[in-house]
């Protein structure tokens, strides 16, 4: 058998390196295809998890918390009560609930909770579970409080509880409860709308259980004229810090925190608050 050989077709050098030229051109098109859209991919699994537009997936270490919470008996009222505010980022937590010894409740569109209970809800002495819970990120704050124990108004000056301006300053004591960090003194006019300065003040912890205050509780706020009425007088015992209630039927001062939430990814302060049935002082002076 004869082997027969066949020249290749002729190519001038330059046609074989354009020819070279165009391969490596294709292949790097195509690795940059690839490259562009591996990265399309990616880019949008990490906008799908980190929730862009809608708030979705953002976790308990990347976000802020904040939750001021207040569980209150109100031996003046005959209530329960439970207020919270709970803010992600400074924006209320859509979606999120407050729990009290596992009663649920939803936060509303300003981040906010609150309940109202029969007298019996909660019970002096017993500690209340709570927990703040934002399911959009998994993040969950747990805590435990006591509610202080039952303590009331007891010696007056002016005793008959009339004040007629013979003496400038009244004088009242109170019982104490075990569980009371502190106590917070109201005073009030009964009059819807009255014009008198009233009182709220956070009792030095060297006072003891018994507070003094001048007539200045019953002038008007602008005249500094005594202003004749009935005074209501209330004692609030709180336990750990002071949390006011938004509508509560005392007045409350502004203040800091005594002990503040220190856990990482959360600040504010819960409070576990006792009000006394109030007392009351009648105001009666000639002018």
């Amino acid at each position: 058998m004869q082997f027969q050989w066949t020249r290749p077709p002729f190519k001038p050098i330059h046609e074989i390196g354009h020819e070279q030229n165009d391969k490596g051109l294709d292949i790097m098109n195509k690795f940059l295809r690839f490259v562009g859209l591996a990265g399309l991919v990616c880019i949008a699994i990490v906008l799908l998890f980190s929730g862009c537009g809608g708030g979705k997936g953002i976790t308990g270490g990347d976000a802020k918390y904040t939750l001021e919470l207040v569980v209150e008996k109100n031996l003046d009222d005959g209530q329960d009560y439970l207020y919270a505010k709970f803010l992600r980022d400074g924006i209320a937590v859509v979606g999120g609930y407050i729990d009290v010894d596992g009663d649920s409740i939803t936060l509303s569109a300003s981040g906010q909770a609150s309940k109202m209970y029969s007298s019996s809800h909660f019970t002096h002495g017993a500690t209340v579970q709570i927990m703040a819970v934002d399911p959009d990120s998994g993040f969950t704050y747990s805590d435990a409080i006591v509610m202080p124990s039952e303590f009331h108004i007891t010696d007056f000056i002016p005793n008959q509880r009339l004040w007629q301006g013979v003496t400038s300053t009244v004088r009242f004591d109170w019982t104490g409860s075990a569980e009371v960090n502190r106590y917070m003194v109201s005073v009030m006019p009964s009059t819807p709308g009255s014009n008198a300065r009233g009182i709220a003040e956070i009792v030095p912890g060297d006072q003891g259980r018994s507070f003094t205050f001048n007539q200045e509780a019953f002038q008007d706020a602008q005249t500094n004229q005594i202003i004749n009425d009935n005074y209501h007088v209330r004692v609030v015992g709180y336990n750990r810090n002071f949390v006011a209630r938004p509508n509560a039927d005392y007045t409350t001062p502004s203040l800091g925190f005594d002990e503040p939430i220190s856990e990482a990814g959360i600040s504010g302060a819960i409070s576990a608050v006792v009000v006394t049935v109030h007392d009351s002082i009648r105001v009666e002076l000639s002018q």
